[in-house]
């Protein structure tokens, strides 16, 4: 029995030695699991990006994070970090504080840290110490607060020495500040500022100095690649942030798995900025609750989701994204279009203007000046200096040098000797039988020869604008009829179509020898079956209209609430023509027209009416050659009584003492018009 105890014994401490390393391995876990000081002495290494440091998939749950669980986390309960190692900052955000105007700067950590405030000597920068404490590069970035309604410009988070975690805070304006801390949240309150956010700027090229001004008259041109072009306004919304509120995007963040009820939109935002690794600040009019549940889909997804659900809007300036009201930020958008626009204008740096002299020699000032305004375009008349101006005969032009090059040709084209032409007219009131032996027969259709002169060309009429051969057609229109062959031989008939066919009873028509007609005028003088009425000649400038007019004003009398009144009207015959000479020198293209205006006394003296008869048309002839209008017919119509006074009422015999005359005359109303280009001598 005593040879067994010890053999007992040995597995005795055998057993005992294995359940001693077996407590021994135990309390070594649990002392790992309940003293995380062997942890933190392993420093982590940063992330060099936030892609790096989160895994490619985010999810949060409503049943883990909660917006009240967030909030208990951040100011729970809180011890130091373990002796030798320092806290970690997961969060800097900034915000406004409901819509009291006053703003927070919020740090989150891990473990509690000490805060410590001081201020740099330009009394403008705030800096707040947090030890011991350290801070991921990702958090190191700016927070561009300049557009919000705050005081704070920006704030810049850095690793100071002695490790602590230093935000240099700087300040728009000083104004009272508030430190607390409440757990693992740090926080700083700026009361609200009386200096409002700058508007946008839109940023601006610097504008090269142009070329010295050229002398007076110098019209220098442009040197080539001088101009500076505007920076596009797509290019412009795109560096300001603006791109993102409108137009179709392409998803490439990291993707992110939210499933929230009834959670705030500030709280649904720092997680999206957590994972995007963005600044995110939140304009004091943004509030409200989301619910929503996404699963793997991009944080920028995600977030224009979140937005647009909210009627919101994000700008992205670098690696801070403002949020806002949706139409503040379009409205400040096409503010900036505005201003682009404005800028696109100015933006190409101008030439020089230049000062030039025009004056004309033998053309109105007025009409070149009308020629050099077409020259200077619209933008260029927006441009402060640019003038052009009429000073006595002279034309001052101020503008830029390829411009007044431009009119320097112009001018010296048009400023030429503008062609004349004389017009000779003869208006003759002559018996329809003298009208028929000059070869006029208004309502006949005679063709032939007149005085062994040439062949008569017998042409139809024809309504302005047709064929001048083509027959006539319809019952419209005036007729017009040429004759004489156009080789140059004279004929002087003249035939048109009947006057009461075409309505008006004005016709026109060719002649070609001038000085026989004047001939045979002068011979119905002497005859007395006519006379000439007036010879007026006029001298017209190409393409100028001019008219001559011949009647008599006749006095009415009209009642009115101011009593009775003389008017006059005008009972005339007028004969306007505006010709213009063809490239060839040679032929003469004439608008003419006629009016007739004769008072009808047969209606009473008193207040006659006014007969108007109106034609017009457009003819072609050659220099020297005669155009005839005619078919103004005056039917003068009469009865006269001449009597002895008493004897003639006596029954029977009385006719013995008195006589009776009617008096029925036609004439016609003939006009002869001649034009003859004058040729130009300097």
């Amino acid at each position: 029995m005593n040879r067994g105890r010890p053999a007992f014994t040995i597995i005795l401490l055998f057993v005992c030695l294995a359940f001693g390393l077996l407590a021994g391995g135990c309390g070594t876990a649990d002392t790992s699991a309940k003293g995380p000081a062997a942890v933190d002495r392993e420093t982590p290494r940063e992330p060099s990006s936030p892609a790096a440091e989160s895994p490619k998939s985010h999810t949060m749950r409503a049943e883990s994070i909660q917006p009240a669980q967030m909030a208990s986390e951040d100011t729970g309960p809180a011890s130091p970090p373990p002796a030798g190692s320092r806290a970690l900052v997961t969060a800097v955000d900034f915000m406004p504080l409901g819509n009291t105007g006053r703003t927070r700067l919020a740090i989150r950590t891990d473990y509690q840290v000490t805060p410590q405030i001081s201020t740099r000597d330009d009394g403008g920068t705030v800096v707040l110490s947090l030890t011991p404490a350290r801070i991921p590069s990702r958090l190191t970035r700016p927070l561009d607060t300049t557009y919000f309604r705050s005081p704070v410009n920006y704030i810049k988070p850095a690793q100071g020495a002695g490790g602590r975690v230093e935000l240099y805070v700087r300040l728009r304006q000083v104004v009272p500040y508030h430190l607390g801390q409440e757990g693992r949240m740090t926080f700083m309150d700026f009361d609200p500022s009386d200096v409002p956010p700058p508007q946008a700027v839109l940023p601006r090229k610097p504008v090269e100095p142009g070329p010295p001004p050229a002398k007076s008259g110098e019209a220098k041109p442009m040197i080539a690649g001088q101009e500076k072009t505007a920076e596009s306004t797509e290019s412009v919304l795109e560096k300001m942030g603006y791109t993102s509120l409108t137009g179709p995007k392409k998803y490439a963040g990291a993707r992110i798995s939210l499933d929230f009820q009834n959670a705030d939109i500030h709280n649904i935002l720092r997680i999206i900025g957590d994972v995007s690794g963005k600044n995110v600040v939140v304009s004091d009019k943004v509030a409200g609750k989301v619910t929503l549940r996404l699963k793997e889909v991009p944080w920028d997804q995600a977030l224009d989701i979140v937005l647009a659900a909210n009627q919101l809007g994000v700008v992205q300036r670098g690696n801070v994204l403002r949020i806002d009201k949706l139409e503040l930020l379009k409205a400040e958008k096409n503010a900036i279009i505005d201003e682009i626009k404005k800028e696109q204008e100015i933006a190409v740096a101008p030439a020089a203007l230049s000062k030039k002299v025009f004056t004309p020699k033998y053309a109105s000032v007025d009409s070149m000046k009308e020629v050099l305004e077409k020259l200077l375009p619209a933008a260029d008349k927006r441009r402060e200096g640019t003038s052009l101006a009429i000073i006595g005969n002279d034309i001052y032009v101020t503008a830029e040098a390829e411009i007044i090059s431009q009119m320097a040709e112009v001018f010296e084209k048009n400023d030429k000797v503008a062609r004349q032409i004389l017009i000779e007219s003869r208006i003759v009131e002559a018996s329809t039988s003298f009208t028929k032996s000059l070869g006029v027969n208004w309502g006949g259709n005679v063709s032939g020869r007149f005085g062994g002169e040439g062949e008569l060309f017998n042409l139809y009429g024809a309504v302005p604008g047709a064929a001048i051969s083509s027959p006539p057609s319809g019952t419209a229109g005036v007729g017009v009829t040429s004759v004489g062959p156009w080789g140059g031989r004279g004929g002087m008939g003249v035939n048109l179509v009947d006057p009461v066919q075409y309505g008006m009873g004005i016709g026109f028509g060719v002649l070609t020898d001038w000085f026989s007609l004047d001939a045979k005028l002068y011979a119905m003088e002497e005859t007395g079956e006519g006379r000439i009425v007036s010879a007026p000649r006029i001298l017209a400038q190409n393409d100028q209209e001019v008219y001559i007019k011949q009647g008599q004003s006749i006095p009415y009398q009209t009642v009115s609430s101011e009593g009775t009144k003389t008017e006059f009207r005008d009972a005339t015959l007028m004969l306007s023509v505006k010709p213009h000479i063809e490239k060839n020198g040679q032929i003469i293209t004439m608008d003419i027209t006629v009016t007739k205006d004769s008072p009808d006394y047969s209606r009473g003296a008193n207040n006659p009416p006014i007969n108007k008869r109106e034609a017009k048309t457009k003819l072609m002839v050659k220099d020297g050659e005669t155009v005839v209008i005619g078919g103004i017919i005056v039917d003068n119509k009469g009865r006269s009584i001449k009597r002895v006074p008493g004897l003639h009422s006596i029954p029977i015999i009385g006719w013995l003492f008195k006589s009776r005359a009617i008096e029925d005359s036609k004439t016609e109303l003939v006009i002869f018009l001649s034009s003859h280009i004058i040729p130009v001598k300097l």
